[in-house]
């Protein structure tokens, strides 16, 4: 059936599809407000996401849920999609991590290119971390490097494309940067990866961080692999360099 012939069969079904978002939504809804682990901002969140699920749903999935309203066995079909709803709000906090490990990676290369240029910019200066601070010299450094085009550059790709089976629910995220420390890159993301953060809470983990630790983001690779794992996402973390431009490549895939 094509959209727009769906659209004309569920015109005159708005009170069915209002009555099944509620069954549907209720008994999950009370379920987050009497978590008693969840704030006060998470329980909106999740309740927020409930709702965005539903109003995801294709109009073929409210076309086969408005058939069978009064079928037999309608309602292990309703439990199904809550079943699914629980399982969207559990891969939600990978996304948490996904995007703190994004921007961390993109700031350690940041503040890489920005120690690189400033040795270039003041070689008589020996103490290369107290100067990059300074807000004036930072921003002479920023724009020196915007003039070179030295940047580093997020790209993503969502699927496998449409001939590639089994690769529907992949995200690849890669980050680009010219670094000709790409084996000291590609080691301390590898030594990182495999760290044992188990003893310890992600909070407790950056309170005893000393202040100005660069590679910190790093660690959220040990994180988000476990984060993964609870949730069956495949999560595989790459990093590869074209020798010709001394380009790093950072690959982050998944597969949802």
């Amino acid at each position: 059936m094509s959209e727009k012939q769906l659209r004309t069969v569920l015109m005159n079904k708005d009170a069915v599809i209002g009555q099944v978002r509620r069954d549907i939504l209720e008994p999950v809804w009370v379920s987050i407000r009497e978590n008693k682990e969840y704030s006060i901002e998470e329980k909106n969140i999740y309740m927020l996401m409930t709702e965005k699920f539903m109003n995801r749903l294709g109009l073929m999935n409210w076309y086969i849920i408005t058939l069978f309203h009064k079928a037999d066995g309608f309602a292990e079909m309703i439990s199904t999609i809550r079943n699914l709803l629980g399982k969207y709000m559990e891969k939600s906090r990978v996304a948490e991590y996904i995007s703190v490990m994004v921007m961390e990676l993109a700031l350690n290369n940041e503040n890489t290119n920005i120690r690189k240029e400033a040795r270039s910019m003041y070689p008589a200066v020996d103490d290369i971390n107290s100067l990059v601070v300074d807000p004036d010299v930072r921003s002479k450094i920023v724009k020196e490097l915007q003039r070179k085009r030295v940047l580093v550059s997020v790209s993503w790709k969502l699927g496998g494309g449409s001939t590639s089976i089994g690769k529907q629910g992949r995200l690849q995220i890669t980050l680009y940067n010219k670094d000709d420390e790409f084996q000291e890159v590609k080691e301390n993301i590898e030594t990182k990866a495999t760290a044992d953060t188990n003893k310890k809470t992600l909070i407790d983990f950056y309170r005893d961080v000393p202040d100005g630790g660069t590679d910190l983001g790093l660690y959220y690779l040990s994180y988000l692999d476990d984060a993964c794992k609870k949730v069956d996402v495949k999560f595989e973390s790459l990093v590869n360099q074209f020798s010709a431009s001394d380009l790093t490549v950072i690959n982050l895939v998944f597969n949802f």
